[in-house]
């Protein structure tokens, strides 16, 4: 098959540092070609990514147009109607309190025919405003093998995220100062925030993609406390590295919450406690989080998923 993947064209493809979805996009268009599938990843800002998509879909057969984007979808699904076009809109997604943004993204892309979705959620939001909308749940995945496992953590927790209103880390922060809790907060400060003490005090600057593989499996437990996400990656990358997660409500897409190492926390006045109860138990439960992980959430499995989606809809469509 030809798969035709739409970037926002916000960063470069394949990524050179932050940028979750530029990832995706990329191990989603590797793993497709070594399955022996063309793909095109279009990587561009609105009006230039659709004339490019249109381009394509005039020199060649195209199986698929997948838009991770929102701004192309509702040309694109007038320019070509006969064609599988496919929404996944990686905005976080907090429907019981939609930001401007969040409700701007969910109305640029309801309108796609087809919707691979994060969460159920989402697919049921997109429903309720599309009703002839046919979704299917895409879980983020990782490659698990990218992400170094050792049998010991250091102690001590990790946030990794950019630095954000949303992501909460100047809370958590105070949070954990008060709980006595070592926490190493990592991720691209481009001044939307300002720090208070504890957050100056914990913060380590970017780490990039390598090192935190290589790194990620030395904590003893990663915090993400958002208000809203889609489905968080790094959640799934700290599953990946053996080491437990301690997730708000908006960061626990796709996760069991039955598993011992997964704790979601409602009410943060005890915060402190949950992640060192999650410290304490890291190290004789780091072999079963990693294997969770391989089994829910590695890439290889979730790319295999996705072709017999993508042939389903497309034989239906016939």
């Amino acid at each position: 098959m030809h798969f035709v993947l739409v970037a926002h064209g916000n960063e470069p493809i394949p990524p050179t540092g932050w940028g979750a979805v530029e990832h995706l996009i990329w191990q989603y268009a590797t793993a497709l070609r070594d399955r022996g599938h063309e793909v095109t990843i279009v990587n561009e800002k609105k009006w230039k990514a659709i004339f490019q998509v249109l381009k394509v879909c005039s020199t060649k057969s195209v199986d698929a147009i997948h838009c991770h984007a929102e701004k192309p979808i509702v040309p694109l699904k007038f320019l070509l109607p006969h064609h599988l076009l496919i929404s996944t809109t990686h905005n976080p997604i907090n429907q019981s309190d939609l930001t401007k943004s969040e409700q701007k993204a969910v109305k640029r892309c309801h309108p796609a025919p087809f919707h691979l979705t994060l969460r159920q959620d989402i697919s049921d939001l997109i429903q309720s405003l599309n009703p002839s909308a046919v979704c299917a749940v895409q879980p983020n995945g990782v490659n698990c093998s990218d992400f170094s496992t050792c049998k010991q953590g250091n102690g001590k927790a990790i946030y990794v995220g950019r630095i954000q209103e949303r992501k909460r880390q100047n809370e958590v922060a105070t949070l954990l100062d008060a709980s006595n809790i070592e926490c190493d907060f990592f991720g691209p400060d481009y001044q939307e925030v300002e720090f208070n003490p504890s957050l100056k005090k914990m913060y380590k600057g970017e780490i990039d993609r390598k090192k935190l593989m290589e790194n990620l499996c030395q904590y003893s437990v990663l915090i993400l406390m958002s208000n809203s996400e889609g489905q968080p990656l790094v959640v799934a990358e700290a599953l990946a590295a053996g080491i437990p997660v301690v997730v708000s409500k908006a960061a626990s897409a796709n996760l069991d919450l039955n598993q011992p190492f997964i704790h979601l926390v409602e009410d943060e006045s005890i915060l402190g406690s949950v992640v060192q109860m999650a410290i304490q138990q890291r190290d004789n439960l780091s072999d079963q989080i990693r294997h969770y992980a391989e089994m829910n959430f590695d890439f290889e499995q979730l790319v295999d998923r996705y072709i017999l989606q993508i042939q389903e809809w497309n034989q239906a469509r016939k």
